[in-house]
């Protein structure tokens, strides 16, 4: 499953991913180290994600020709195994299947990096120019974070394997 969210600011970006750049928080424990990947982010020089240069990079970066308020800084893609793959992973103990899993995303990722674009508007034209140049932070769980859900009135938090 792929679960698109958009930071609709820079303010919102960080919040959101405040708990786990800072690694607290119930979901976020694991000592896991996130790295920057894409070709903006070698042209950064950025590589392991830290909660200082990732504000930077939304807050004082000029990436966009219009630094506005309201302006969409970026997008949270959040890709989830199948439940069979976590209960394989969980009883055959295979590390292979995390570095396979790791390679499919990071592949999705190089392809989705081809079909970046650039608006670029004039006063009588909007036209899109393929940039193919893209900076993304892997983050890499081994456990879910819990899902609030209401049933009856009732809430309960319900954890993916």
């Amino acid at each position: 499953m792929i679960r698109i969210t958009i930071s609709s600011n820079a303010k919102a970006a960080c919040s959101y991913h405040q708990s786990s750049l800072s690694k607290q928080g119930e979901y976020y424990q694991e000592t896991i180290p996130a790295f920057y990947q894409g070709e903006m982010a070698l042209q950064l020089g950025l590589q392991e994600v830290t909660s200082e240069n990732f504000s930077g990079l939304i807050y004082k970066e000029k990436l966009t020709p219009l630094n506005v308020e309201n302006r969409r800084v970026g997008y949270d893609i959040t890709t989830l195994p199948p439940k069979n793959f976590s209960i394989l992973s969980a009883l055959g103990n295979d590390p292979r299947l995390e570095q396979a899993l790791k390679e499919a995303n990071r592949e999705m990722m190089l392809e989705a990096e081809k079909l970046i674009v650039a608006q670029n508007n004039t006063q009588t034209h909007r036209y899109f120019e393929a940039t193919k140049n893209g900076c993304w932070a892997e983050f890499h769980h081994t456990i879910g974070r819990p899902v609030p859900h209401e049933y009856k009135g009732k809430r309960y938090g319900l954890y993916n394997l």
